[in-house]
């Protein structure tokens, strides 16, 4: 933002002023681009980082939520969290032969 003082005498010089927004809560949700079994315990998880735009504030971190899943993640057991500044992660020590809920969201200083 500029600010500039007019009289009749003609215009000023102008004034910068910088700002900035406030921050507010990611606009969507990373979007899931692979997962891999590395083991028979271990998952990897890659997803699309978020842009400006989608983002709406600085990253704080990329909060990864898994569980094992029952019924097409509409009941779950054992929730955890695991949070990282990178577009993938490996989630290690799951069950064998289980099937599980994995969620992604990006975090901004408002929340994810």
């Amino acid at each position: 933002v500029e600010v500039i003082a007019s009289t009749i005498a003609g215009k000023g010089e102008f004034s910068p002023y910088d700002f900035f927004t406030v921050e507010e809560v990611p606009r969507v949700p990373p979007a899931v681009e692979s997962v891999a079994r590395n083991s028979p315990t271990d998952i990897y998880i890659s997803w699309n980082l978020l842009n400006g735009n989608d983002l709406r504030g600085i990253l704080v971190d990329y909060i990864v939520k898994y569980s094992e899943s029952r019924v097409n993640c509409s009941y779950t057991i054992n929730e955890e969290t695991q949070a990282t500044v990178n577009g993938y992660i490996t989630l290690q020590n799951l069950n064998p032969q289980s099937a599980y809920c994995i969620q992604v969201a990006a975090a901004t200083s408002v929340g994810a």
